[in-house]
């Protein structure tokens, strides 16, 4: 694993525990980073989705000890039952918790906290030695729930109870938040089930499959045409990519099956299609998932890391795999104007909401006007400094991608979007300063009063500094790694 900025270090054998790492990572880091005065743990199965840079600095680089509260239990009987219901520990080793805590009989003087994610000031050295505490607890028990232990050692005299903070509900839950969400638990990816001679030492075939009713459509030319060329272009001594539309033609290949490819070919060709290459994986797209055809997918690529974490809680046995969705290549890399607020949308005019106070302030860009190529609405994007991304629900496309708002970072350019956008909050952090509270015309009236106001302050800068955020975490680069990371797990 490779990641700009990060230094990735493999623990040693007898400090490879995950409940170790997660007690005393004071200790697990002593040789690998003596002069870290911080650490953020994350259970294996928690998937990271938001803005961690909003996250520490906002929420945790001011806590000795910050937490989620547990999603279901308040004091140490909930936690035991919690324990038990899920089974994530073994039920001896919880019920021989239960029984010293109930000897205890201590009180109750701090809420239940979740022990996926932990953060940590090491410089303290009153924690370090709750930590060595805690680790004692769990010692006695190490099988059990870390998270009853740790209960336990907050209820004894000797611990500072505001030593411990939580994160606030509004944030979302332990499991399901704006920064964090749970993964399926030991979600693997399936062996392929056709080996191609040759796999391990020549170049991996890679077919993009999509549907000729759809060659002129934006979903062939983003997802097939555009993403296949960024493909070969980007690993060009590893995947020998070709495009297709005839699905009978396709064989002995890791199959990319377009959304196009699904909605015109029929379950039983599909059937036949895995039948006779080495994997295939459904791009979906915004089209609902239609549960017979899940059985004929080895795995799935998503747009959007909501579908991600839904479609492995729904179909645990075809894992999804998040591929972040890249920005037309058209779109110029630039800066927008710096004289004033100039705002623009770029879509179809049917998606967003716009109120008429507004439509002298913001121009509509429609993206699928038949007189325009991709290229020729690319050109206007220099042309406006913040991008109206406002989304009206459309309860037929389940899922939908940040893509407005990569295209606006590519620009250089602010977003104005509404709170409950899918996305939003995972990319831009909770603190963005130009969210719209909803659809109603006040509040997106407001949202866009604020963004002028504030063109060229201190809050501006902030928004901007988010979007170069935004940028990096859409580029091509970062696409085309998680592209060869899901592909490396499926064919692992």
């Amino acid at each position: 694993m490779e990641v700009t900025g990060w230094e990735v270090i493999v623990t040693p054998d007898h400090a490879a525990s995950e409940t170790f790492a997660a007690i005393c990572p004071h200790r697990l880091l002593t040789e690998a980073a003596p002069d870290a005065e911080w650490s953020l743990f994350l259970e294996s199965s928690r998937i990271p989705l938001g803005n961690l840079h909003t996250l520490i600095t906002r929420w945790l680089i001011k806590q000795d000890i910050a937490l989620w509260r547990h999603p279901a239990a308040s004091d140490w009987r909930g936690l035991v039952e919690y324990s038990l219901l899920t089974g994530r520990h073994p039920a001896a080793a919880v019920l021989a918790q239960a029984k010293k805590y109930q000897s205890a009989d201590a009180h109750e003087k701090h809420t239940a906290c979740d022990t996926g994610m932990i953060w940590r000031r090491h410089a303290n050295v009153a924690v370090k030695a709750q930590m060595d505490a805690w680790w004692a607890l769990q010692e006695a028990e190490p099988k059990g729930d870390p998270a009853l232990s740790l209960h336990r050692l907050t209820q004894q005299d000797h611990f500072p109870t505001e030593m411990i903070a939580q994160l606030p509900s509004a944030l979302g839950t332990a499991e399901d938040n704006i920064f964090f969400a749970r993964n399926v638990p030991d979600l693997l990816a399936l062996q392929p089930r056709l080996q191609s001679p040759g796999l391990q030492t020549h170049k991996i075939p890679i077919t993009f499959l999509f549907a000729e009713q759809r060659r002129q459509s934006g979903i062939t030319l983003m997802r097939a045409r555009q993403l296949s060329q960024m493909v070969a272009t980007a690993y060009p001594d590893r995947y020998e990519v070709t495009l297709r539309s005839d699905i009978g033609s396709v064989r002995d290949q890791v199959v990319i099956v377009n959304r196009g490819a699904i909605e015109f070919n029929s379950r039983e060709d599909l059937d036949e299609l895995r039948g006779r290459n080495i994997a295939s994986i459904s791009d979906w797209l915004d089209l609902p998932v239609r549960p017979k055809t899940i059985p004929v997918f080895d795995a799935h690529m998503t747009l959007c890391l909501p579908q991600t974490i839904a479609l492995n809680k729904l179909y645990p046995n075809t894992p999804a795999f998040h591929v972040t969705h890249h920005v037309n290549p058209a779109v110029p890399e630039c800066t927008g104007p710096t004289d004033r607020l100039r705002t623009g949308y770029f879509g179809r005019f049917a998606n967003t909401s716009c109120p008429n106070s507004l439509s002298t302030m913001i121009e509509l860009v429609n993206v699928v006007d038949a007189s325009f190529t991709p290229s020729e609405w690319a050109r206007q994007a220099p042309m406006y400094n913040c991008h109206w991304i406002i989304r009206e629900i459309d309860h037929l496309q389940e899922w939908k991608p940040f893509l407005k708002g990569f295209v606006a970072a590519r620009c250089g350019a602010v977003v104005i979007v509404t709170r409950d956008d899918m996305n939003a909050m995972h990319y831009l952090g909770d603190d963005y300063p130009f969210y719209a509270d909803s659809l109603a015309t006040a509040d997106l009236e407001m949202a866009w009063l604020k963004a002028a106001s504030a063109f060229g302050s201190k809050e501006w800068g902030k928004a901007q500094a988010i979007m170069r955020q935004v940028k990096e975490r859409s580029s091509d680069r970062q696409v085309m790694v998680e592209f060869k990371s899901m592909l490396d797990e499926i064919l692992s």
